[in-house]
């Protein structure tokens, strides 16, 4: 039914463990090794990806203590080794319309063109305050420089998605958080969150 989305999935998703600032917050935050990532990440494998509708994903699992429900995703604990996804996400990534894509920042050294220094609170190894710019702010320390890109929507949801995939299969444990903790690790935004 997508068949630019199958190939984006069976194609370019996997590269992603060899990213390894992905595949380090994957491990801190959602518990998934690279091999389980390399894993989940198949799509002859478990998790199966369903496109579904916003509103249908409340069918799911009507209740929060039954399922993990976002906008853009949801994993029914009956189902552990589903995702549902926004349909909008498949549709956006196969007709490429301007919705298919969301800021991010990847790291780069200082001095790149284009590229500027984010600054940060940073306890246990985990990011608690961004600012897009250098801080001269004492409590602040510098993270690196970072270029603005652009990211595939449906791909940066399904990294997030498992995530809470991985909180929940290996330690049937929910984290509100968790999600958007890895997207400001990763992208250092939370926008398609």
């Amino acid at each position: 039914m997508f068949a630019g989305v199958a190939k984006y999935l069976r194609e370019e998703m996997p590269k992603v463990v060899d990213v390894p600032r992905i595949v380090h917050f994957m491990l801190r935050i959602g518990k998934l090794d690279k091999q389980e990532l390399a894993a989940a990440l198949d799509p002859n494998n478990l998790p199966e990806l369903v496109p579904k509708f916003p509103f249908a994903m409340l069918h799911v699992a009507p209740i929060p203590t039954r399922s993990i429900v976002r906008d853009l995703w949801a994993i029914p604990k009956d189902f552990p080794n589903r995702i549902f996804l926004n349909l909008k996400l498949f549709e956006d990534l196969e007709n490429r319309t301007p919705d298919s894509l969301t800021p991010s920042h990847v790291s780069v050294p200082k001095g790149s063109p284009d590229s500027r220094e984010f600054s940060g609170v940073v306890k246990d190894g985990l990011t608690e305050q961004l600012v897009g710019s250098k801080s001269t702010d004492p409590k602040f320390r510098s993270l690196g420089f970072f270029k603005d890109t652009h990211v595939f929507s449906l791909g940066a949801t399904l990294l997030c998605a498992l995530v809470d995939f991985g909180l929940w299969t290996k330690e049937k444990k929910i984290d509100s958080r968790a999600a958007a903790q890895f997207a400001v690790e990763v992208y250092r935004t939370s926008a398609f969150l």
